[in-house]
């Protein structure tokens, strides 16, 4: 069962007014970074609407852990999380070419877990997680290379990544297999979102391309699944979602001041810089945790990621919109051997 709300098609289900007007406002920024080519507001619109679906690993990791670890539960989270980001910062500053690759490979898993959910088939997740990063880098080489660059600067790149441009012929491979054959075929939905993904980096630039797909595919389909998603009892409404998602991403952003002083060259680079190596310093715990999550759930039967439409999201547990009191209950147990007694 949803939440009240206006109806919306497909996986979007119904939409809060919070919603609404939190969508509202992350349209008209990124319309105006657009129609100005402003590279500043562009970055601003990814990391204030982008972060925030990161930030609610903080929430998800309270209600696991609090009943074991008490008032010390965010130390336990948070130490080994900003060790990682420590580490990675670390790594662009070491080996920025190969810290630069492992980034762009974390995210196409990412991406593609994200849209797929944990039960399906590699290739699908190949497929949806790729399609952001691959598109891009064929349609505008020398604009994506551009982007990266600026990304690990000043190390400059004439092109794109060659393993990048090599998964073309795979990831045709992939669609031509998934929209003909086996039971796992793709759908209206699937083709619908792909083609979307094509023509947002067909129209525009890498920089606003992907500031269209991860704000308003990849973090709005996050965010919504759990809404929906009864496990996590404190994010019931979108609300809410901001709420408790607010705290982390403020830390996020003081992350990210706090590391621009190392940065030098002009104020649009060291921005871009500083904004994507925040973003892959915060997706390597960001996608661990994720993995944690879903490793009591993979041998579970009915797993509700198994039978949902892409875009119900990896968090989402076995049958969360049908689980009242105490079945769900049962359902948040299954994780006690990852994170401890439940609450």
């Amino acid at each position: 069962m949803t939440r009240s709300g206006t109806r919306l098609p497909g996986w979007m289900g119904s939409v809060s007014g919070a919603e609404a007007t939190y969508w509202a406002v992350a349209s008209a920024c990124a319309f105006f970074s657009i129609a100005t080519n402003d590279i500043v507001a562009m970055l601003a619109t990814i990391l204030l609407f982008g972060l925030p679906h990161g930030a609610l690993d903080g929430e998800m990791a309270r209600t696991l852990m609090f009943g074991r670890y008490g008032r010390v539960w965010f130390a336990v989270f948070a130490l080994p999380y900003l060790a990682l980001v420590a580490a990675v910062l670390l790594l662009f500053h070491a080996w920025p070419r190969a810290t630069l690759s492992g980034f762009l490979a974390i995210s196409l898993y990412h991406f593609g877990r994200e849209a797929c959910g944990s039960s399906s088939r590699l290739a699908r997740v190949f497929l949806f997680g790729a399609a952001p990063l691959l598109f891009p880098a064929l349609l505008r080489p020398t604009e994506t290379a551009s982007l990266l660059s600026a990304m690990i600067a000043p190390v400059t790149l004439d092109a794109p990544p060659l393993w990048l441009i090599s998964l073309a012929p795979f990831w045709l491979a992939c669609f031509a297999l998934a929209s003909f054959w086996g039971n796992d075929r793709l759908g209206r939905r699937d083709f619908t979102e792909l083609a979307v993904i094509f023509l947002v980096f067909l129209a525009f630039p890498p920089l606003p391309g992907f500031m269209l797909y991860f704000v308003f595919i990849h973090a709005s389909r996050h965010m919504h699944a759990l809404v929906l998603d009864r496990c996590w009892p404190r994010l019931g409404s979108f609300g809410a979602i901001l709420l408790h998602a607010l705290p982390l991403t403020i830390g996020a952003l003081l992350i990210g001041a706090a590391i621009w002083p190392e940065f030098a060259g002009e104020r649009e680079t060291r921005l871009i810089a500083v904004t994507f190596q925040l973003l892959a310093a915060l997706t390597l715990p960001h996608v661990l945790f994720d993995a944690l999550l879903s490793f009591r759930r993979m041998d579970e039967p009915g797993d509700a990621r198994s039978q949902a439409r892409p875009g119900i999201g990896n968090r989402t547990m076995p049958h969360a919109e049908q689980i009242p009191g105490e079945e769900m209950s049962g359902q948040i147990e299954t994780m006690e051997p990852v994170f401890g007694r439940r609450l």
